[in-house]
């Protein structure tokens, strides 16, 4: 991502009033180097540190490639693990290691869709989106 892209796409994260007080875990490999460094200047490492801090995440993942790099962000409000993965599903390049993420201490609630006249639904199975 591009620094305007990625901005933005934690401008939208913030705007979402549901996750406010939510369990959040966003996680995935947000090509930022110079997080581990703490190195402010960086435009990525800066919108990424002050999101976490407005939802309070935690950076949980501490597992590095062969190049003693941080591929994957695993950022929390709940408990949660990051190891190893023992038992990839594909064979391991030693560039992006596999992990295992595992939350402890959290309960999902299942919430009702509504449909109701004035809201839009899609039809995934036709692509049909509006």
């Amino acid at each position: 991502l591009v620094l305007y892209d990625f901005d933005q796409f934690f401008e939208a994260l913030e705007e979402w009033d549901l996750l406010n007080e939510a369990k959040v875990i966003i996680l995935g490999d947000f090509n930022v180097p110079k997080f581990m460094l703490n190195d402010e200047s960086d435009g990525k490492t800066r919108t990424l540190k002050n999101c976490m801090s407005f939802f309070n995440l935690i950076q949980c993942n501490r597992i590095l490639n062969v190049s003693g790099r941080l591929l994957d962000l695993v950022m929390s409000n709940v408990d949660c693990t990051v190891e190893r993965d023992c038992l990839p599903m594909i064979q391991i390049d030693e560039h992006h290691p596999a992990i295992s993420v595992k939350l402890t201490n959290i309960i999902l609630q299942e919430k009702p869709f509504s449909s109701g006249e004035n809201s839009k639904v899609y039809n995934f199975r036709t692509a049909d989106f509006v």
